[in-house]
């Protein structure tokens, strides 16, 4: 006899359906850690940029250019294998450098909507700078688990004690 189905027991699996093993698990437990460590470089990158709307733009503009950097050197490869092995050390090089070079250029992200877009780019980035202030940031503050303006206050703060600390200890130093 067998027992009623509940969301406790669920009853048998259906045939053809093989449950998850051990190596579900493994790839699973792999595939968040990864996605940790992505989101966590993102909120870098964006802290990096100041973490608020110019470090969005930086953020989005360095990974645009970091995508197309990435695609013009896979697409001058004469293959995969060409690509990964026959010139890594040379491909590795340049990249760096080339990463660099977006990474200045990121930061420049608002001269350049200014200087291709005039006018239209003073609307786009107002127009952008409320969309993020009033309906982005905290979405994106969750999404990150990162909250770039918390950190420099904590950062602050901790600081702000060790300078506290650093006074009493002297202060105490020179009563004796």
């Amino acid at each position: 006899m067998t027992e009623p189905t509940s969301p406790e027991n669920p009853g048998p699996e259906p045939a053809g359906k093989a449950s998850a093993g051990p190596s579900a698990e493994v790839a699973r437990q792999l595939r968040d850690k990864t996605w940790v460590r992505v989101k966590r470089g993102l909120a870098k990158i964006w802290s990096t940029g100041g973490g608020g709307f110019y470090g969005l733009g930086y953020l989005i503009t360095f990974i645009v250019y970091e995508i197309r950097l990435l695609a013009r050197e896979f697409a001058g490869a004469d293959g995969i294998v060409d690509f990964v092995a026959e010139q890594l050390v040379e491909r590795v090089f340049r990249i760096a450098i080339d990463s660099l070079g977006n990474s200045i250029k990121a930061f420049l992200w608002p001269i350049r909507v200014l200087s291709d877009y005039e006018l239209w780019g003073v609307a786009a980035l107002v127009i952008g700078w409320a969309v993020y202030t009033y309906f982005l940031h905290e979405r994106i503050v969750d999404y990150l688990g990162f909250d770039p303006k918390a950190e420099r206050q904590a950062k602050r703060a901790a600081e702000a004690a060790a300078k506290q600390a650093k006074l009493v200890k002297r202060s105490n130093r020179q009563g004796n």
